[in-house]
């Protein structure tokens, strides 16, 4: 089972760290923040190459919980 670090980076802040992929030559963190007096939450998805050479990546991620879960997603209401 892969190891994950968890760190306090910050007041409301947390980052997740990933174990080091060496096939793939990366490492994936992710950062978790509380909105200062606001209902949110910031999450900053990182890739490290950890490799010698170039390497073209994108950084995206699921938000995905567990079933009968509730997601508030704000939605543009305003002219198309």
């Amino acid at each position: 089972m892969p190891v994950f670090n968890v760190d306090g980076i910050g007041k409301g802040e947390l980052r997740v760290t990933g174990p080091v992929q060496p096939a793939a030559g990366i490492q994936k963190s992710i950062d978790v923040s509380l909105v200062d007096k606001a209902p949110r939450a910031r999450v900053i998805s990182r890739i490290k190459n950890i490799s010698d050479r170039t390497l073209n990546y994108a950084a995206w991620s699921l938000s995905v919980m567990r079933p009968g879960g509730r997601a508030f997603v704000p939605l543009d209401v305003g002219d198309p």
